[in-house]
């Protein structure tokens, strides 16, 4: 975060400046209100919800769980209570619009976002958050969740694998690789079929969890683990979109900014025939690729978030990969709604970095979401886009720059930390973030 200090020093001056100079217009106020800009602090794991997908959450990695139900307009952060983030805990919506899943961190652990976690799970639609039985001895790293079943559970340790059948309330360890070194990427659920993306390779089981093992496939390279892995079943055709990288390098408490480096491809594949084959050779090899997502309905429309050169990028294809497309045009911010970061302005897409998380929603491929320092969505399709991080009354229009003498306010992602609070009188208080 060292990149963020003369951004943030400053961002807290103003902030004090401003502060001082309202304090003589204040009316009472019965919540904070804010006053500064959002946004600057790194975002993971956003998850859209399947059945209203303007209901969004993300977290941060100073600890933030945040929860928007307007498609990212205005965000409110959860109560420490409830949830406590870690970089890797994508909430997990189930076939029960009540019961959702998710890694909260240890209470006990607040100062690192990459260690213990514990199960959750809500049973009112995310009110409330409750830790579940844990199986582990040294804490969670990933929790997923079967979307068509809520009893099903996975979770995996820094060298285990554990599933549930009922909810969390009872574990089976199903899965110990041999180097004890746990990576999971992602997880298929298809009745009886449970399919594992892992540091090792491709997990099955075909009888409901009561097997586990390691499937191989030609064209894959044995050196290599899933980073991530996204599935879907059209007409009883399974296929998986993969990211993969070095095995070696795919520790459990690593994240993307650690492991983007180690990522060596992107591939389909094709599980009924058990094709594996290489789904970047139409992408210029400029481009480094970290996260692969799509709508679960619709066939043929896939969406790659990366860099090249450090400058985000997203990529989508409408007929399987025989043509791809820059939607996020990031040059003159030419169809990008813009705050203080971007193209031309006080700080740049660099400043922000490229996705640290990306997802679409499950029934609806225009819907999109990128977090990274600012975070982005499109409604349709990456025509457009806007960052969330702002309060979108106070965005610059697509193809201008931002100045440093704008004002921005936030639109609830204030994802830095608060160091100083000053008391004006009994009711009145002012919270400076940096």
């Amino acid at each position: 975060m060292n990149h963020y200090l003369s951004f943030l020093s400053n961002r807290c001056f103003y902030t004090f400046i401003f502060l001082m100079n309202v304090l003589t217009s204040y009316a009472q106020v019965v919540e904070f209100e804010r006053k500064g800009v959002g946004g600057g602090g790194y975002m993971f794991a956003p998850s859209i919800d399947p059945r209203n997908p303007d209901h969004v959450y993300l977290n941060c990695d100073m600890a933030g769980v945040y929860e928007t139900n307007d498609g990212g307009y205005h965000w409110t952060l959860l109560p420490y209570q409830q949830l406590v983030s870690t970089t890797k805990a994508v909430i997990q919506f189930t076939n029960d619009p009540k019961i959702l899943y998710t890694v909260k961190r240890s209470l006990t652990n607040l100062q690192s976002p990459l260690q213990r976690g514990v199960p959750a799970q809500s049973i009112d639609g995310g009110l409330t958050w409750n830790e579940i039985n844990d199986p582990t001895e040294t804490g969670i790293h990933r929790l997923f969740a079967d979307p068509n079943n809520y009893n099903r559970l996975l979770v995996s340790e820094y060298n285990r694998l554990f599933l549930s059948i009922d909810q969390g309330k009872h574990w089976k360890e199903i899965w110990k690789p041999q180097d004890e070194i746990c990576w999971i990427g992602g997880v298929f659920w298809d009745q009886d079929q449970i399919f594992v993306g892992t540091g090792k390779g491709l997990l099955v089981s075909h009888d409901g969890g009561l097997q586990f093992s390691l499937e191989h496939f030609v064209g894959a390279n044995t050196n290599d683990g899933i980073f991530q892995m996204v599935g879907r079943k059209i007409n009883n055709q399974i296929q998986f979109y993969l990211i993969t990288a070095t095995s070696n390098s795919l520790y459990p408490w690593e994240d993307i900014i650690e492991l983007r480096h180690h990522i060596t491809g992107i591939f389909i594949l094709d599980y009924n025939t058990k094709k594996w084959i290489d789904f970047s050779t139409n992408i210029p090899s400029s481009i480094k690729i970290q996260w692969v997502d799509m709508a679960i309905n619709q066939k043929d429309t896939i969406y790659l978030a990366g860099h090249e050169n450090d400058l985000p990028e997203i990529l989508k294809t409408t007929d399987q990969g025989k043509s791809w497309n820059n939607i996020f045009k990031a040059i003159d911010n030419q169809n990008i709604r813009t705050g203080y970061g971007g193209d031309g302005g006080p700080f740049s897409y660099l400043w922000g970095g490229a996705a640290l998380g990306f997802d679409v929603c499950d029934y609806n491929s225009n819907i999109i979401i990128s977090t990274e320092g600012y975070s982005h969505m499109s409604y349709n399709g990456g025509t457009s886009w806007r960052q969330v991080s702002i309060d979108s009354a106070y965005l610059n229009k697509e193809g201008t720059y931002s100045s440093p003498q704008q004002y921005f306010k936030s639109s609830g992602l204030d994802v830095t930390t608060g160091h100083q609070l000053f008391w004006v009188g009994k009711r009145l208080i002012f919270l400076l973030y940096d």
